[in-house]
């Protein structure tokens, strides 16, 4: 199936997925063998990797918003995927304030260990989130819209 809705919602879906995979293996790995002398150089490796695609969930928000809420009577403008973007982006912001500024190596990896469990938990509420809307899609196309999504944001 396809539509516009079913489009954004299912590109959202893959962006929150590559930023999830980018945090649980591939700086997952960079953290376990970060050195003193090349800590600053993986954590900006890592963000340069996956900001644009949280800047891509920005872009895509506003109208999956709009759709949630025409279709969820529950909480009406409930801003559930700009949310969740906002949260990531505040996350990653949060991370390279403070990635790399202990005075010991173990420091920096326990903060990079941190930061890869909150992002591994904003990303599956973002996935869930994708996960619903695109079934919601699905059954709107059968004549049925079930919706009363959780509230995933934090």
């Amino acid at each position: 199936m396809s539509s516009p809705d079913f489009d954004r919602a299912a590109t959202y879906r893959a962006f929150a997925l590559q930023v999830k995979r980018a945090a649980e293996t591939g700086y997952f790995v960079s953290a376990m063998t970060m050195t003193e002398g090349n800590c600053v150089a993986t954590h900006a490796h890592y963000d340069l990797q996956v900001s644009p695609w949280i800047d891509d969930m920005a872009v895509l928000a506003p109208d999956l918003d709009a759709l949630i809420a025409m279709h969820d009577s529950a909480t009406p403008n409930h801003a559930a995927a700009a949310c969740l973007q906002s949260a990531l982006l505040v996350e990653l912001e949060g991370h390279e304030a403070t990635a790399c500024m202990g005075p010991l190596l173990q420091d920096s990896r326990a903060e990079a260990y941190r930061h890869i469990e909150a992002m591994f938990g904003l990303t599956n509420q973002a996935i869930t989130l994708m996960d619903d809307v695109l079934d919601g899609i699905e059954s709107q196309a059968k004549g049925d819209w079930p919706w009363s999504l959780p509230r995933p944001c934090p």
